[in-house]
């Protein structure tokens, strides 16, 4: 303690010892505005001697008109922070923000840049600076000589224009990328397999290189990716030590990120990125199969003057196999050391519990079931399903046609001891309790119409 506070009045317990005259320090606000608009509050302190030291016993400790417990009172720069709902009490005048026309109606200010926003549009589709000097710079690098450029990718940034080699050696890594070649004053599609692209399959081959015991896939092979639909020329890989057989054709295309729509001599695939999109698009966006291939179909060729194949009912099995396997791997069958492990899969083992339904041994008390009669509403667990949107999707031709995927595995039971669990309680009293009615009632006539809930206890044969 210092030699000031060990001098004093000893009269009476007090907090600390006061001078003859107190002295008081005073913090004085001041707001700037800055030119983003944002205010600051700065803080200055000064000392002020007072006329008379305030007394402060320990047991009349003076009021205090703040939570000293609250640690966001001081700032970590020491200033107190900036609250505008106190400035008008404590004689501080704010001046008001500073309003900008591109915040409050970004449109309005946006109309007098179309004209050049039109043309800046145009130009990008176009050759830009390149109609001037359209040399190819890969070939200027390479010091092989100044080779027109013609060829220039949708997809890759910066939109150079390459020659056909050039063009070919930069998409070796890249096969569904857009290209587009100038011709007779316009840019025309063009695919990669036509510049000699060819797709590689196998992880022992470096980009660009070949296997020599591979054989070419189907000629109509088509890969359907996140910007439309491409014909691919694919290679598989046969290359293998002596003794083991080579990996089959759909476990290369898994391997190199394609997803086949059958397993045997597939023709058509998805890109990983593409179905992980449409998955995604279709929970949040409740797009549909058909819409969603109609817009690679048109962000292919949007004139319509191009022919490009048919492969919607491919994409919808993708779709399809695609959504399960995708729940059967969240449910972690993948972890199972047995061989079947997709068909050991128990009933309603890949059911996601809903936290907010009573669930016992996990939202409940462990004397829920004591629960008196008048309050046992609470625990009921009610469970729908719209039948007029919803069931008509789990209508199938046949189980031969359609199987079931997952037969009881999630929400819904299996069909066949669901079906075996309704045949004990169809009983002909049912049915006759209908056609009663149904008798007695005049053709045309509501007279002696049973309601809903006397339908419904007739039904169970009350």
């Amino acid at each position: 303690m210092s030699r000031k506070r060990k001098a004093g009045n000893d009269n009476g317990p007090t907090m600390y010892k006061h001078e003859p005259r107190a002295k008081a320090r005073a913090h004085n606000l001041t707001v700037s505005t800055a030119s983003n608009g944002q205010q600051r509050v700065s803080v200055s302190t000064s000392t002020v001697i007072l006329q008379a030291p305030p007394p402060s016993p320990i047991c009349d400790p003076p009021s205090i008109d703040f939570d000293d417990s609250r640690n966001d009172f001081w700032s970590e720069n020491g200033a107190i922070p900036f609250n505008p709902d106190n400035m008008e009490t404590m004689g501080i005048k704010l001046p008001p923000a500073k309003r900008y026309q591109n915040s409050d109606a970004p449109l309005v200010s946006w109309l007098g840049f179309r004209n050049i926003q039109l043309d800046e549009r145009m130009r990008y589709e176009g050759r830009g600076n390149k109609m001037f000097d359209s040399t190819c710079p890969d070939c200027l690098i390479k010091n092989l000589g100044r080779n027109e450029g013609t060829y220039r990718c949708e997809d890759c940034y910066g939109r150079e224009m390459l020659c056909a080699g050039c063009c070919a050696n930069r998409h070796r890594t890249l096969p569904f990328h857009r290209v587009k070649v100038w011709k007779e004053g316009y840019f025309r599609p063009v695919a990669l397999r036509d510049l000699g692209v060819i797709v590689q399959l196998g992880e022992n081959h470096a980009p660009g290189t070949l296997c020599l015991f591979g054989l070419d896939l189907n000629k109509d092979f088509i890969v359907l990716h996140t910007n439309g639909i491409h014909s691919v020329r694919a290679r598989s890989c046969s290359c293998t030590p002596p003794g083991i057989p080579p990996l089959d054709l759909y476990q290369q295309l898994l391997r190199a990120g394609l997803y086949p729509a059958t397993p045997f001599d597939p023709k058509t695939c998805g890109t990983f990125e593409l179905m992980r999109l449409f998955h995604m698009l279709s929970l949040q966006g409740r797009v549909s199969a058909y819409h969603f291939y109609n817009s690679l179909r048109y962000n292919t060729d949007n004139t319509g003057t191009v022919k490009l194949p048919d492969r919607y009912r491919a994409f919808t099995l993708l779709a399809r196999k695609w959504r399960h396997e995708a729940m059967v791997k969240r449910g972690g069958r993948a972890y199972d050391p047995r061989p079947d492990r997709v068909e050991a899969t128990a009933p309603g083992e890949l059911a996601v519990l809903c936290r907010a339904c009573p669930v016992p041994g996990m939202n409940l008390p462990d004397d829920w079931q004591d629960t008196p009669p008048e309050r046992a509403f609470i625990y009921w667990l009610s469970l729908a399903k719209d039948a007029c949107f919803r069931f008509k999707n789990r209508l199938r031709s046949s189980d031969a046609k359609d199987p079931t995927l997952g037969p009881g595995w999630a929400y819904f039971v299996d069909h066949g001891p669901y079906l075996e669990h309704c045949k004990s309680y169809a009983t002909e009293e049912e049915v006759i309790g209908h056609l009663v009615w149904a008798e007695s009632a005049a053709p045309g006539s509501n007279a002696g119409a049973p309601t809903a809930s006397e339908t419904c206890r007739r039904a169970r044969g009350e």
